[in-house]
């Protein structure tokens, strides 16, 4: 049995979160199959969500928190199935759409997100949305790159 976590519902949550606060709400689609690898990683996750973690770029945030971004490989490789799903559900409830190699912000249909009606783990992933949309910024290959997934 899959743990609630790795689940496609919270998955589209998490795309939702993202794309809200990415320029023009859209994301490159290699990109947006990062989105759940940074989220659904407790320990990442707790570190995006921080109000006193600053993002500069992809590389500054991997030397000032390595220990916690040591698997994100293993994570991708882990939850890609998990990723397209995801995607596959947000475009079939309308969160999303697919246009010109993006992943594009279509409807909000979980709004004011909270622990109470949501539970904490759907509360985090919109705590911790704006700093990996910054992430989620960069180029792909120098992306992936920094992350040692293979392109």
């Amino acid at each position: 049995m899959r743990s609630l976590i790795d689940n496609e519902v919270l998955g589209s949550i998490a795309i939702q979160e993202v794309l809200r606060y990415c320029p023009e709400q859209k994301i490159t689609l290699p990109n947006s199959l990062l989105v759940l690898p940074l989220l659904f990683n407790k320990r990442i996750r707790a570190t995006l969500k921080n109000k006193n973690t600053k993002i500069i770029g992809c590389k500054d945030f991997i030397l000032s928190h390595p220990n916690d971004l040591l698997g994100v490989r293993t994570l991708y490789q882990d939850l890609i199935i998990t990723s397209l799903n995801s995607q596959i559900l947000a475009i079939e409830l309308g969160i999303a759409s697919l246009a010109g190699g993006y992943l594009e912000l279509g409807s909000v249909i979980y709004s004011g997100i909270d622990a109470k009606e949501y539970g904490s783990i759907a509360a985090d992933i919109s705590l911790a949305a704006p700093n990996t949309s910054k992430i989620l910024r960069e180029d792909p290959v120098e992306l992936y790159g920094n992350f040692r997934i293979p392109v």
